[in-house]
């Protein structure tokens, strides 16, 4: 059975939906995350997100990109906003009251000391 192109969209962006959100659910963090030293937490208290927040957080990341002609400039806009953002959260970490942070067990140490406060 061959597929209509726009259901070949659905099917992609349902899949990248699935691996992301189960991923954050359970983990809280992508194999990228994982390498990267990151990982998604609420935004409250630092806790493990819900699944609730993990769909939230990939329903508005991904769907929002395949809004004809707007999909880019809205997604522009909420990768962007972390720049200007108080807290570093995009539009939806927002939405989903989640944050991105290092994980600092999770990367080397970095190959200089920072300078000790009581030097």
């Amino acid at each position: 059975m061959l597929l209509l192109p726009g259901a070949w969209m659905f099917a992609v962006h349902l899949v990248m939906f699935v691996y992301f959100s189960v991923q954050h659910a359970l983990w809280g963090r992508t194999l990228g995350k994982r390498m990267a030293g990151t990982r998604v937490v609420r935004a409250v208290d630092l806790g493990p997100i819900t699944w609730r927040q993990a769909a939230v957080r990939e329903a508005l990341n991904n769907f929002l990109r395949v809004i004809p002609l707007a999909g880019p400039v809205l997604n522009a806009i909420d990768v962007l906003w972390v720049f200007g953002d108080r807290n570093r959260q995009a539009l939806h970490d927002k939405a989903a009251h989640t944050i991105v942070v290092w994980n600092k067990s999770a990367l080397p140490p970095p190959p200089y000391r920072p300078a000790s406060v009581d030097a």
